[in-house]
């Protein structure tokens, strides 16, 4: 810690005799002493893996990306098999046309995490197979990861990893992972 405020003869003589005038000068001197701490204390708290509540929310909005996700969670309405939320008769109501199929979802931490690092990751990846494999085994924390090209325009990417069906439904929402412009895509789990 420096001492340079507690030494007088630095001190304009026109302040030099005033006690609320050195108070003063020493609390603000003081937090620029600690500059150092507090430093490492904005490293700690907006690294992207541990930074939780607002902090995460301060780097979402350097990223580019907010916590609510639009039209993410399905309503389950009487419907077909392939019918996102769709379930069978007498276990939902039916759909009047005018209702919407799916709500808005704001995301916890651990979501929010998630959809950042996508968010980073499409934002800069490589959309070389390489590259995609790269940014998705940050994204979901695993290297075990298959692309694998199905016709014109369309891959397959397999994550031999368990993931929630919240996590697959917010990538797709999204569109997170690192594609190609006009090449669509298919995700699987474990």
């Amino acid at each position: 810690m420096g001492t340079f405020y507690r030494d007088q003869e630095l001190l304009a003589n026109q302040f030099c005799d005033s006690a609320e005038f050195k108070v003063w000068l020493y609390e603000k001197m003081r937090s620029y002493d600690n500059a150092g701490d507090w430093a490492q204390y904005l490293q700690d708290n907006l690294d992207i893996y541990t930074a939780e509540g607002s902090w995460l929310d301060l780097l979402g909005v350097i990223i580019g990306q907010g916590r609510t996700v639009p039209d993410a969670v399905p309503f389950e309405y009487f419907g077909f098999v392939d019918t996102p939320a769709g379930v069978g008769f007498s276990l939902a109501r039916f759909w009047d046309g005018n209702e919407p199929i799916a709500g808005s979802s704001i995301l916890a931490d651990p979501e929010y995490r998630l959809v950042l690092l996508g968010r980073i990751a499409h934002n800069f990846a490589s959309v070389t197979f390489t590259g995609m494999s790269e940014s998705l085994s940050i994204i979901f924390e695993t290297t075990d990861i298959t692309i694998t090209p199905v016709g014109t325009a369309h891959v397959d990417i397999f994550v031999n990893k368990t993931l929630t069906l919240t996590e697959i439904i917010i990538f797709d929402t999204l569109a997170l992972l690192p594609i190609a412009a006009g090449v669509s895509y298919t995700l699987t789990s474990a």
